[in-house]
């Protein structure tokens, strides 16, 4: 659970498929990962390294996410905990380094005469959130 290891060998036995799934974790805390592969009996190196923090599926329910711009705005939107936990996935992923687009979209209920209505949120202007569950 350290970056740069030392690492835990979680597959004694090997695995040959290629997707592996670690179901002995805890919620919030980091866990970092390589892999190595045995040809003719001889281990390779590590791979670069990979991390990943679990959290709790909280699908259920609704929550307000306040957003604090960089320019001192806040943004507020009603929304599902799934659409909740997408936001921080993006969001996450972004500050790790991660690919994906620069900015999050929210579809926001129109308001006459227009059809649609969409917010962009910049990943860069994005000083901080808060969740209110209810």
């Amino acid at each position: 659970m350290t970056s740069g290891g030392p690492y835990t060998n979680l597959t004694p036995n090997g695995v040959t498929a290629t997707a592996y799934t670690d179901n002995d974790v805890t919620n919030g805390i980091t866990y970092y990962y390589v892999v190595t592969a045995l040809i003719d009996g001889k281990e390779s190196g590590n791979s670069n390294e990979a991390s990943a923090t679990p959290q709790a599926s909280s699908s259920e329910g609704r929550a307000i996410l306040w957003v604090t711009m960089a320019n001192g705005s806040d943004i507020d939107y009603d929304l599902s905990m799934t659409e909740i936990q997408n936001f921080i996935n993006w969001y996450q992923s972004k500050a790790s380094g991660g690919v994906g687009a620069p900015f999050y979209t929210f579809s926001k209920n129109p308001i006459s005469p227009y059809t649609s209505r969409m917010d962009y949120l910049v990943f860069n202007q994005i000083v901080c959130w808060k969740v209110n569950q209810y």
